[in-house]
């Protein structure tokens, strides 16, 4: 199997691709910043239910604020 791509890499090299608003294009790059600073969500094979739901929890409880 090959090796497993970095999810958020790739997120990053598509927010550059994208032809948006200033605005959508802020709320992008923050929610690629709260990925990277939580950390569990890398690699494709991290973004699974179970996670997305925990780093939900994570942002809701204050943890993943950015202040």
């Amino acid at each position: 199997m090959s090796e497993d791509p970095v999810l958020l890499d790739w997120m990053e090299d598509q927010i550059q691709k994208l032809n948006i608003v200033d605005s959508t294009l802020k709320h992008y790059r923050t929610l690629l910043a709260r990925l990277h600073e939580y950390g569990e969500i890398r690699k494709w094979r991290d973004a699974t239910t179970e996670n997305l739901a925990r780093f939900d929890v994570w942002l809701a409880d204050g943890s993943g604020s950015l202040s």
